[in-house]
C-alpha cells in the first residue's frame, strides 16, 4: 500500500520522536519495523536493500508473518542505534511484585532444583565416559 511521501520537516520530526514513540507505544516487532522504515522515509524496496533482505521478506516481517534472524533484527534497528534485548511487553500488566523473588521459593523447591541439576550433571558425565 502506498503512502504519501513525507516532507523533509515531517521526516526530521518523525526521526526525532521515533525512540519516544517506540517506548510509549510498545509496538510489536512488525509495527516497530514499519515505524523505523517510515522514519527513514524509505519504501520497502529501498529499506530491504539497506538491511540486506529481499522486499518480500521485509513485507512479511512488517505483516508479522516472518521469523527474522538476529542479524536481520539488528540491521533493522541499526540506523537508530537500537539493539536487541528483553523488554516487558506491557509495563502495567506485570508489576514488579508479581514476579517471585528467589527468597520467596521454599527450601524444598531449591532442594528439588539442586537435585535435578545434580542428576542431570551425573547423567551427562556418565554418557561422556562411555
Amino acid at each position: 500500500m502506498k503512502y504519501a511521501k513525507k516532507s523533509a520537516d515531517e521526516l526530521r520530526q518523525c526521526r526525532m520522536t521515533l525512540i519516544s514513540r517506540l517506548e510509549r507505544l510498545g509496538p510489536g516487532m512488525s509495527q516497530a519495523t514499519k515505524m523505523i522504515r517510515e522514519s527513514l522515509g524509505l519504501n520497502q524496496q529501498d529499506f530491504a536493500q539497506l538491511i540486506g533482505i529481499s522486499k518480500p521478506q521485509l513485507a512479511r516481517v512488517e505483516r508479522g508473518e516472518a521469523n527474522p534472524t538476529q542479524d536481520t533484527l539488528e540491521a533493522i534497528g541499526k540506523p537508530f542505534g537500537l539493539v536487541l534485548g528483553f523488554v516487558r511487553a506491557n509495563r502495567s500488566a506485570l508489576p514488579d511484585d508479581t514476579v517471585p523473588s528467589p527468597q520467596a521459593r521454599s527450601s524444598s523447591d531449591w532442594e528439588r532444583i539442586r537435585l535435578a541439576t545434580a542428576e542431570s550433571n551425573f547423567d551427562t558425565a556418565r554418557h561422556s565416559a562411555r
